[in-house]
């Protein structure tokens, strides 16, 4: 909720706890990974949201922030995989085709863009 609230600095103090007291749950990695996102912290953000989908890979979103940071990061296949895989999930969500095509004009795929 604080996130959502974007109140990151008391966010960030109940991710301290909840590492603590259950430091391998995919939600508290997602929620570092957020507010790693916010700060740019882009690689930490990367190992959050990675270490989030190494406890539950049937994640939707660290997948899609996995593609935004990568992308963001320079690593345009990487991108492309993890936007895939949230696109094989939900392929009616618009962020992710959004950011799909994004990664496609990147790589000069302008029909696969479009």
């Amino acid at each position: 909720m604080r996130i959502d609230e974007k109140k990151f600095e008391e966010a960030q103090k109940d991710i301290d706890i909840l590492k603590q007291r259950i430091p391998k749950h995919p939600s508290v990695n997602y929620a570092q990974g957020l507010i790693h996102l916010h700060d740019n912290k882009l690689q930490e953000a990367k190992n959050a949201f990675e270490a989030s989908l190494k406890v539950s890979s049937r994640q939707l979103l660290p997948k899609y922030y996995l593609a935004l940071v990568n992308f963001r990061l320079g690593n345009v296949e990487q991108a492309e995989e993890y936007g895939e895989q949230a696109f094989a999930a939900v392929p009616g969500s618009i962020s992710v085709r959004e950011l799909l095509a994004v990664i496609k004009l990147k790589k000069g795929l302008f029909d696969k863009a479009e």
